[in-house]
């Protein structure tokens, strides 16, 4: 059986815009991504839940 997750919206620190340029620049250091200057969209929201944990996603977007 599926375990609830409790979240709730933290108006704390860290600061989300902060969160995601240290998550860009370890993702280029370790290859995912070339160039961060190459992300397009970001989609994100801090939340803390129960369990702990990070959801990321990649997609590529075809260009001509």
């Amino acid at each position: 059986m599926a375990r609830a997750v409790q979240a709730f919206l933290p108006f704390v620190p860290p600061d989300l815009d902060n969160f995601i340029k240290t998550f860009q620049d370890i993702c280029q250091a370790c290859g995912a991504i070339d160039n961060d200057s190459h992300v397009v969209e970001i989609r994100a929201c801090k939340v803390w839940v129960d369990p702990p944990g990070v959801f990321v996603r990649f997609e590529e977007i075809p260009h001509g």
